[in-house]
């Protein structure tokens, strides 16, 4: 990530894909341990100014 105004998309398109990948039964559960990781680094996305993250397309 270069700048942190690029992180968002960055990381709903590679969300996204991972998503588009995983096997239907398995879904849930990747989108949930997406939401987690992104729970985890909350305090570091805000200090690069991306929390909260706004109008985003909603991982499901």
């Amino acid at each position: 990530m270069r700048h942190p105004a690029q992180f968002w998309p960055q990381f709903d398109a590679l969300a996204h894909e991972i998503l588009d990948r995983a096997p239907v039964k398995d879904r849930v559960h990747v989108e949930g341990r997406l939401l987690k990781m992104l729970g985890e680094h909350r305090e570091l996305l805000r200090r690069c100014r991306g929390w909260p993250p706004g109008n985003r397309r909603p991982l499901h």
